[in-house]
């Protein structure tokens, strides 16, 4: 707490990204309405996909002063780096701070996750069903990652009612 002010930080990467600043701009608008404050640790890069690899931007992390924060948002997705992501809640559970985690789930963490899945499975019904796609190829993203399995999960599961729907017109 500062003053009388409570004091969320605001773990990230790539703040430029629409979605993430919109977010940033939502949570900080709600948070001031409250008298809360935000601090925000962000990570210029976007490259921490490697987990063994550790970068200098990834200090940034180390500037969290606990002994002022009152929560921490840490939006793992964005950070891509599983041991910082690691690191900064077990230094606020060590400092008896809770943390809330965006877009994964780690044991005994409260998290959020958005609908993903809804909003792809609407721009691919649109495809197949609109413009009347036929001979489709498809690139979901990066192997085993969870966005990707999301994809291609919800892409079979429309064009397998498409073919369905096909077959029993024909």
């Amino acid at each position: 707490m500062i003053g009388n002010s409570k004091i969320v930080a605001l773990c990230t990467a790539r703040i430029n990204d629409g979605t993430t600043q919109e977010l940033v701009e939502e949570l900080n608008r709600r948070l001031v309405a409250i008298g809360g404050r935000l601090l925000i640790y962000h990570l210029c890069s976007d490259y921490h996909w490697v987990e063994d690899y550790m970068n200098a931007d990834s200090a940034i992390f180390d500037l969290i002063d606990y002994d002022t924060v009152d929560a921490v948002v840490l939006m793992d997705e964005k950070l891509k780096n599983k041991d910082v992501s690691k690191e900064i809640l077990h230094k606020a559970k060590m400092h008896h701070i809770p943390a809330i985690t965006v877009d994964c789930s780690y044991e005994n963490e409260v998290s959020l996750s958005f609908h993903f899945e809804k909003g792809f499975e609407e721009v691919v019904r649109h495809v197949i069903e609109f413009h009347q796609v036929k001979d489709v190829h498809f690139m979901a993203g990066y192997r085993d990652n969870e966005f990707s399995d999301q994809r291609i999960n919800v892409f079979k599961k429309c064009w397998q009612k498409t073919i369905f729907r096909l077959r029993t017109i024909c």
